[in-house]
């Protein structure tokens, strides 16, 4: 009932004021360890650039393709159920790991999908991948503890295995050098949210007037979930589908979750950009059974 409800006054615009005043000068205590991540990050890049290393791939490098466009309100979602242990199978042929395998799965995906509209590109899709970096210890501490990477999908490369390798050596590369650099950058940047802004909107705004290049090309997300089966009120949950955020021009999310023995795969976009949406998640799909197929038995297996 309404009357059981809590009646709350709005706060006034001088008291919303007064908060956030407050809030920043909390921030302002941040800002001598964020310098001194910034500082490490730097030098680590100028490192690893002496080096002559290609770890993590470098921002507005890949042209845009039909989903890099400014985001509409019509989002729309597919999803399809892939064979965890068909991945692990994958996985431990080729000497890679189950999220290796789900990049190498979308990049097939939109490998196929691209060539069949005539828009491949000569060179690599790229990707912005969300990491955990969430310690044991801080298990149940209440906010996000993570970074992201970024890695080329391997898409110019026409051989499934070549592009599956191809990815782990990358994704292990990236892995290294967010290491070296430091993992905590990103975490601390959104908590000095001002900064946070500046560097995420308006810089890639500003490069985005003067260029044509997209940031990146899509988002992709793994998310290791419950192996034993979850029972809301004694009903068994079935499946676990997840759906993922679309940011700036990154028009393109694929989302994977697994639970038990199956891994889950939702895409979104908007309407206007991918119109043939469910079209993209079966050429994903028939991206990873060319992978299995393409994955010898190991030793001492029968064949089904």
């Amino acid at each position: 009932p309404l009357e059981d409800l809590p009646r709350e006054s709005r706060p006034s615009r001088a008291k919303l004021q007064r908060r956030a005043f407050r809030d920043n000068a909390v921030q302002l205590r941040r800002l001598p360890r964020l310098t001194r991540s910034a500082l490490r990050w730097l030098l680590a890049n100028t490192r690893q650039r002496l080096r002559r290393e290609r770890s993590i791939t470098k921002p507005f490098t890949v042209p845009r393709m039909r989903w890099n466009a400014p985001l509409t309100a019509s989002r729309w979602f597919a999803y399809d159920t892939i064979s965890l242990p068909a991945m692990k199978r994958v996985k431990d042929a080729h000497g890679a790991t189950v999220n290796d395998v789900f990049l190498a799965v979308v990049a097939g995906g939109c490998r196929r999908y691209l060539d069949r509209h005539g828009e491949l590109p000569e060179v690599d899709l790229s990707a912005t991948i969300p990491v955990a970096t969430r310690p044991p210890e801080e298990a149940r501490e209440w906010g996000n503890r993570m970074t992201s990477w970024m890695i080329e999908l391997g898409t110019s490369i026409d051989d499934p295995v070549e592009r599956l390798r191809t990815i782990s050596a990358r994704a292990a590369a990236a892995r290294r050098a967010r290491e070296e650099r430091g993992v905590h950058l990103q975490r601390e940047m959104m908590e000095a949210w001002p900064i946070f802004v500046l560097a995420t909107r308006w810089f890639p705004a500003m490069r985005k007037r003067w260029g044509h290049e997209a940031t990146f090309s899509l988002i992709a997300s793994n998310v290791p979930g419950p192996r034993q089966p979850l029972f809301v009120d004694g009903a068994r949950v079935t499946e676990v589908i997840s759906m993922g955020p679309l940011v700036r021009d990154l028009g393109l999310n694929f989302t994977g979750w697994s639970y038990c023995d199956d891994f889950t795969i939702g895409v979104v976009a908007c309407r206007e950009h991918v119109p043939d949406l469910w079209d993209l998640m079966d050429d994903t799909v028939a991206a990873f059974e060319e992978l299995v197929e393409l994955t010898p038995d190991p030793p001492g297996r029968t064949p089904p």
